[in-house]
């Protein structure tokens, strides 16, 4: 291959960072089903809504992706009763995914003053930390989280994450790729459908090189989300492991056709073309690759 062609391929590489605060589920139903949710609930006749019920509500708004309309209930929350630990929670919930990660940890911070078993708002922290780049600050908080509760696949799934982006940040320094795959295995002992965890799986065992028990964890993976071209893309990446390089090639392709402008696949792509030996389509490949990168 070129050297330009490995250059770039490899450029990509370190673009796509895997872990549990960087892959997240499809979140299902719509914002109508919350619009009238919320208008069923002002049309009742009864006592006014309390404050953990609005952050609960707020919480439901994020499950659907609405998180404009989950930052203003919470913020309502807050201003009626800045005693209360969880309308906190929902606000750092609903700053984090606004990507507002400084008032994310600060909202959290506020939650935990109140109430310092609070998991929901540890768990934000943890991924707000996460975020800025505090990968050790992150660690600490969600294993506060896991000590509290150990039968949360969500807290496990979440602390995989974290731990794989200290390994692929500063090597086996902080963290080590078993302890990923330790924490993954805890949050799938609870959930075995929790896709984080078996993203975070796949991601620990390609850096471990066990292409044929990452291609396993990616191919129940996409059992539960089949529509996910990354998932096809660690898929492609477990199978040239394995030394299979035209279904990598199809895997790819598969990534492809879900995410057209998704760099990873067309990297997974481009390294599977190079292992068949297919030079001028590893340069179309790269022609594309800049293009996305707007090198």
């Amino acid at each position: 291959m070129k050297k330009t062609n490995v250059i770039l391929i490899l450029m990509v590489a370190m673009i796509t960072i895997v872990g549990g605060a960087a892959y997240f589920g499809t979140r299902g139903g719509t914002n109508n089903s919350a619009k009238q949710a919320n208008e069923n609930n002002q049309s009742k006749s009864v006592k006014p809504e309390s404050v953990t019920e609005m952050a609960k509500r707020a919480q439901a708004f994020i499950e659907i992706s609405d998180f404009k309309g989950a930052l203003g209930l919470s913020s309502k929350a807050v201003a009626i009763d800045d005693k209360n630990s969880d309308a906190w929670a929902a606000l750092s919930s609903a700053h984090y995914w606004m990507g507002d990660h400084k008032d994310a940890v600060e909202a959290a911070d506020k939650a935990l003053a109140l109430d310092s078993k609070n998991v929901e708002a540890l768990k934000m922290k943890a991924m707000a930390q996460l975020a800025q780049g505090s990968r050790t600050d992150a660690l600490d908080t969600i294993n506060e989280a896991t000590d509290i509760n150990s039968k949360d696949s969500v807290l496990w799934a979440e602390k995989s994450g974290i731990l794989l982006a200290n390994v692929l940040q500063d090597g086996q320094g902080a963290a080590t790729n078993e302890q990923v795959l330790e924490a993954a295995d805890k949050a799938l002992a609870l959930d075995d459908k929790n896709l984080t965890a078996l993203s975070n799986k796949v991601s620990a065992l390609l850096n471990t090189g066990d292409g044929p028990k990452a291609n396993e964890v990616a191919d129940r993976a996409l059992a539960v989300d089949p529509k996910s071209s990354y998932l096809y893309t660690m898929k492609s990446n477990a199978l040239l492991k394995m030394d299979k390089f035209d279904e990598a090639l199809a895997a790819a392709n598969k990534a492809i056709k879900l995410s057209p402008d998704d760099q990873g696949a067309w990297a997974a792509k481009g390294d599977a073309l190079a292992k068949l030996g297919r030079e001028d389509e590893v340069g179309e490949v790269n022609t594309k690759l800049m293009e996305l990168m707007k090198l």
